[in-house]
């Protein structure tokens, strides 16, 4: 009886162990991929940005983006920049002109 005992009070605590521990481990785990995910995302959105800054200059000019400017537009790392070089790519008279915008 004494063995009984012992092996389901082992047994319980080893399931409430196994039991926590694998919520803790799957909210922590769900917690971090969506965080990735987010991150991800956001990267893959600021690049999707700077290559329509890249193809709407392309576009309105009908020559290649020197890499300059090009090196220059992939240098942005926010979303509000980013957004106000879209319009400015837009609004710009000229290469130059849109040079003259960019982050020295």
């Amino acid at each position: 009886m004494i063995e009984t005992a012992a092996y389901t009070f082992i047994k319980q605590g080893f399931e409430q162990g196994f039991e926590q521990g694998f919520e803790q481990g799957f909210e922590q785990g769900f917690k971090q991929g969506i965080e990735l995910g987010i991150e991800r995302d956001r990267k893959e959105g600021y690049k999707n940005i700077k290559e329509h800054v890249i193809k709407c200059l392309n576009k309105r000019f009908n020559v290649p983006v020197p890499h300059d400017i090009q090196d220059s537009i992939n240098s942005y790392t926010d979303l509000i920049s980013l957004d106000s070089l879209f319009s400015q790519a837009l609004d710009c008279e000229s290469l130059d002109d849109f040079r003259c915008c960019l982050i020295r």
